[in-house]
């Protein structure tokens, strides 16, 4: 790799229409430019250092492997864990890949309440895969979500000591339930949309964790909530900007909300997959967390988190039925312009039995002798334009629409709370799913440049060639060197699998440095082919191919390196 960097000075003039030979500076403009060189050869050229990654897949020992190698090394694993992801996936090894280093971290990690919490090739390369093949399914699921909370930008604040003035804390609780309900469903809701390729890799996930920790099935549950909920969703909702979901970071109000709803969705993933309860750091959040620690709550996660990582791919039923969300006596006070204080608005007491599902909200007038039912109206949820809380009664909440309203009375304020939240979170979700990007628009190419990644893994062998000789110097039984990687020599039972061990780590590094003297030495051949030619401008001389100009500037890094 080779990065240039520029600093250029421009200066603004301003010209008269009149005169094109009288200008006026106005301002001066400074501009640094970053840009990289990537020096790539074809692809047959990489082809010893491609055939030692896949082969690392069945060595054993594993930890004799050049993938285990190279985690040794003093890299960022990000740098490594990208590339090593993407090679493998092009060749179609992502999962035996994944297999491979999830067991090596699994059977390092003797603290279930650590695992997957540190950071490990394990944990990067998931995560780059999942930023990788799952950015659509992203966008459709969250989008929507964050769009309406931007568009709407209400107050959910409930914290009593961040309450402004004027703030009512009853409705910013509603608020925040709202939209948390939103995104819970979002996520849960999701299965289906989930890549194929992701749920393989999941399940894989899961089933390693399970050799490690047999019948312990909220072990495996843990593994997967830590990624796709902690590193995928939650970051998403947090920091939409980072995932490409806002162009610009939302303002403060909107991005306190989205801190809270990412909190809340990943304390109940933590509730959910282990035997804690919900941590109580904040008491003013633990209303919201009551909720969302139920067992319906719970099952719908422990579900979710099941059907998109189920052997095979295949997605499990779904146990009840989705339609149907709340049902339950109410009364219906009188509403419109008729509406008025009187006597009859107590003696004439109109129950209702009302029902809410995924598509409208419907009432029936009940019979007081027969206790018969006579549907006497429904209300949409697409036309729903507005729920809100009425002052002149207690426990009483008006639904409008377009071309009329109706006014309920509940039995509590906790009844009353809760019709309200369920009906507003299905008219949201009716919004979203009008405002929903369609599938067709995000679909996205995964377009692999194997050379580059494959050029990138050779530029990081190249600058610890003298790590890995001295690695191997060690092995030969040279005093002089530096000890070998510790990490490499663990679970070792026995002095034959040290033995072997040795002879496969000796023969897997000579190979690695084979493979990068092998590469480099392809380069060098193409550079001193262009450096024998006089580079100095020509009238005639042809132009610069894309390969000389690539050979010219890596002829130039080494001279540089030479010289300082």
């Amino acid at each position: 790799m080779c990065e240039s960097r520029a600093s250029t000075s421009t200066s603004l003039t301003k010209t008269s229409i009149s005169s094109s030979r009288n200008s006026e500076k106005v301002g001066e403009m400074r501009l640094r430019i970053w840009h990289s060189i990537d020096q790539i050869l074809p692809l047959v050229h990489y082809q010893p250092l491609y055939s030692n990654l896949m082969n690392s897949l069945n060595m054993q020992p594993q930890s004799a492997s050049l993938t285990s190698l190279l985690q040794c090394l003093p890299i960022e694993l990000e740098n490594l864990a990208k590339p090593l992801m993407r090679i493998y996936f092009h060749s179609n090894q992502i999962r035996a890949f994944f297999r491979n280093i999830c067991s090596q971290y699994v059977s390092s990690c003797h603290d279930v309440n650590t695992l997957f919490r540190s950071q490990s090739m394990t944990s990067k390369v998931l995560h780059e895969f999942m930023m990788f093949v799952g950015h659509p399914y992203l966008v459709l699921s969250l989008k929507p979500l964050i769009d309406l909370i931007c568009v709407e930008r209400k107050c959910c604040e409930i914290d009593p000591a961040k309450l402004k003035p004027g703030d009512s804390l009853e409705q910013n609780m509603r608020n925040l339930m709202v939209y948390a309900e939103l995104a819970f469903s979002q996520v849960v809701g999701s299965r289906s949309r989930c890549p194929q390729v992701l749920r393989e890799i999941f399940a894989d996930l899961r089933d390693v964790v399970s050799q490690f920790y047999p019948r312990r099935i909220e072990v495996s549950r843990l593994a997967l909530s830590s990624f796709l909920i902690m590193r995928f969703f939650a970051p998403a909702i947090l920091n939409p900007k980072l995932f490409d979901r806002k162009r610009a970071p939302p303002d403060g109000d909107v991005q306190r909300t989205l801190i809270l709803i990412s909190k809340i969705l990943q304390r109940l993933a933590n509730c959910v997959v282990s035997t804690h309860p919900l941590t109580q750091k904040e008491e003013w959040l633990t209303p919201v967390l009551t909720r969302f620690s139920d067992d319906h709550h719970k099952s719908a996660m422990i579900e979710f988190l099941d059907s998109v990582s189920a052997s095979g791919g295949e997605l499990s039923p779904i146990s009840k039925d989705a339609g149907f969300l709340k049902e339950g006596i109410m009364v219906e006070r009188r509403s419109g312009p008729e509406k008025r204080r009187s006597i009859k608005n107590f003696i004439h007491q109109k129950r209702r039995y009302v029902m809410l599902t995924e598509k409208e909200l419907t009432w029936q007038k009940v019979k007081e002798s027969s206790g018969e039912m006579a549907t006497k109206r429904a209300f949409p949820l697409d036309e729903i334009t507005s729920v809100n809380v009425l002052t002149d009664a207690k426990n009483a909440f008006r639904v409008s629409t377009q071309t009329g309203e109706v006014h309920f009375q509940a039995s509590s304020p906790a009844e009353m709370n809760e019709w309200m939240i369920l009906i507003q979170k299905q008219q949201r979700r009716h919004i979203m799913v009008k405002n929903r990007p369609s599938g067709s628009d995000l679909v996205e190419l995964v377009d692999i440049d194997i050379e580059l990644e494959l050029e990138t893994i050779h530029c990081i062998l190249m600058e610890n060639r003298d790590t890995l000789v001295k690695w191997l110097a060690a092995l030969n039984g040279d005093e002089n060197t530096p000890r070998f990687p510790e990490e490499l020599l663990k679970n070792l039972r026995t002095n034959e699998e040290h033995r072997l061990l040795m002879e496969t780590l000796r023969k897997s590094i000579k190979q690695t440095l084979d493979s990068i003297d092998q590469i480099e030495g392809v380069h060098k051949i193409a550079l001193n082919s262009h450096q024998t030619k006089n580079f100095q401008p020509q009238k005639d001389e042809r132009p610069l191919t894309d390969n000389e100009n690539y050979l010219l500037m890596r002829g130039e890094r080494k001279r540089r390196k030479q010289f300082n």
